[in-house]
């Protein structure tokens, strides 16, 4: 299946923008703990894809979804 959309792996934004804008002195906001969270989330991200098959899979908005994304869903979830 070939697919042109980008990929999306990484974390949410929005966790982090409200950390950045209600507590911006705390530890947790600091800009080297983001950094370190997010890429910490995208190798989890990238990890479940490959532990299922589905690097090459193209996002599920534009395809089925079956039994490997629901796996990569949940591996990925358990691995936060």
């Amino acid at each position: 299946m070939k697919n042109d959309l980008p990929k999306q792996s990484t974390p949410s934004l929005g966790p982090t923008g409200f950390l950045f804008l209600s507590t911006p002195n705390a530890p947790a906001a600091s800009p080297r703990n983001t950094i370190i969270g997010h890429a910490i989330g995208t190798i989890a991200d990238y990890f479940s894809l490959v532990v299922t098959g589905l690097t090459n899979a193209g996002p599920t908005c534009a395809g089925y979804l079956g039994h490997p994304f629901i796996k990569s869903i949940v591996f990925y979830e358990r691995m936060s």
